[in-house]
């Protein structure tokens, strides 16, 4: 079995508008070979913050010297999607389902919607659904995490873990109940009318983005809006050509 495991760290400034940055990010990849977990390619990276309010505690911060000299998260996030298209299509062992929620709100807040699993492994539930007594890592960098979650990971055999479908939840985004070119096109997919490559053709976005998009309910950006608005227009268009033909 092949996967990833991943682990983050996210500061957050209390009060109004409250919002969970991530500031760090550490994923390796994990295979079984003959009942022995064996390591295999990493990344790691520092995200700047750019909604903390940090750099006037220069002295004081312990994350300093990370922070200032990190990319930010869109930068980040860019070179995350490309170790993850190496590696392949593979189930992700996380420690809870908590960190897509952290992991959401970034993408929402930077509107960079960064790859997301298919599958995906909850560690503290493998270990509660087999009695085995652990102990939640305090650390507080992602990195040191994801060297805790993967000492534990050799008290579970990876061959008898199952991976779960990932889904986000479903939650009706505010174009969807006031677009209705949005609203139509999914509905001409659900009824199989039309294919998602036929929105790709006609918006120019990307196949990931309609997949966030259609099938994840992700919230949808003003150029993205502009696109599918374009899509729609073209497969009205299309209808009364063939139309106009039938009556020749």
């Amino acid at each position: 079995m092949n996967a990833i495991m991943v682990e983050i760290s996210w500061s957050s400034n209390k009060g109004k508008g409250h919002f969970r940055e991530m500031t760090e990010i550490a994923a390796c990849q994990l295979q079984s070979v003959d009942g022995i977990v064996v390591e295999g390619g990493t990344f790691h990276s520092f995200i700047r913050p750019v909604f903390q309010k940090w750099k006037k505690s220069r002295v004081s911060h312990p994350n300093y010297s990370d922070w200032w000299l990190a990319p930010t998260y869109s930068d980040v996030m860019v070179k995350f999607d490309e170790w993850y298209g190496s590696v392949g299509n593979v189930p992700w062992i996380v420690w809870n389902r908590y960190l897509f929620s952290v992991w959401e709100e970034n993408r929402n807040k930077f509107q960079n919607y960064s790859v997301l699993p298919t599958q995906v492994i909850s560690m503290e539930k493998e270990l509660k659904g087999r009695n085995i007594p652990y102990k939640k890592s305090e650390q507080l960098q992602a990195k040191n995490k994801l060297k805790h979650l993967t000492n534990l990971l050799f008290t579970l055999p990876l061959e008898e873990l199952k991976p779960e479908e990932f889904h986000l939840p479903k939650k009706e985004d505010e174009h969807y109940k006031q677009n209705g070119s949005i609203k139509n096109l999914s509905g001409l997919l659900e009824q199989n009318t039309i294919t998602l490559s036929d929105i790709k053709e006609w918006s120019h976005l990307s196949e990931k983005h309609l997949v966030d998009i259609f099938f994840r309910k992700q919230k949808v950006n003003s150029f993205q809006l502009q696109r599918l608005q374009e899509a729609w227009t073209m497969w009205q268009t299309l209808q009364e050509l063939q139309e106009s033909w039938k009556d020749r």
